[in-house]
């Protein structure tokens, strides 16, 4: 993969956005910046939700199957902000596979409002390199923002007043 261009991204030195638990340089920062190629579908996901939390369009359509690729993909005024992902299913996608499936859950928020977005993505893997083919959203659309008492939706484990509505 070549590495990227973009300006250097940044995140909390020490939490990867794709998964709070992990360090970001252990985690996605190698894939981002194209120090190394993502071994499994799961990972190339993993790295395509941080790119799109972290407005890395290079990163994304060099990522994208050129056979379902946009010709332009503009991020720059979205505002949505993504907070959390969660890794619902996932087939095949080993190095061993030339195809993969990853069910995932995106929780976001734009402005007040929060939501989630489940989707079903495709990947192939063509000359050693998992690729992201297309993907059926199952589920999406924003809600009312949690009562203030309420667990953030953001997964924190904080009251949604302490966390997000900040």
């Amino acid at each position: 993969m070549t590495p990227c261009t973009e300006e250097p991204f940044e995140v909390n030195p020490t939490l990867c956005p794709c998964d709070r638990s992990l360090p970001f340089e252990d985690c996605c920062a190698p894939l981002l910046a194209g120090r190394k190629l993502p071994e499994r579908a799961v990972d190339l996901m993993r790295s395509r939700y941080c790119a799109f939390a972290l407005g890395l369009v290079e990163y994304l359509l060099q990522s994208w199957h050129p056979s379902t690729r946009p010709v332009d993909l503009d991020l720059s005024d979205d505002p949505t902000v993504w907070e959390s992902l969660e890794i619902l299913e996932y087939t095949k996608g080993s190095q061993q596979d030339q195809r993969g499936t990853v069910e995932f859950r995106a929780r976001y928020r734009q402005g007040i409002q929060s939501g989630a977005m489940q989707e079903l993505s495709y990947f192939r893997r063509e000359a050693g390199r998992w690729l992201y083919v297309r993907g059926e959203i199952r589920t999406e659309g924003p809600s009312s923002p949690p009562g203030r008492n309420a667990p953030c939706p953001c997964g924190s484990g904080l009251k949604y007043k302490r966390c997000c509505a900040v």
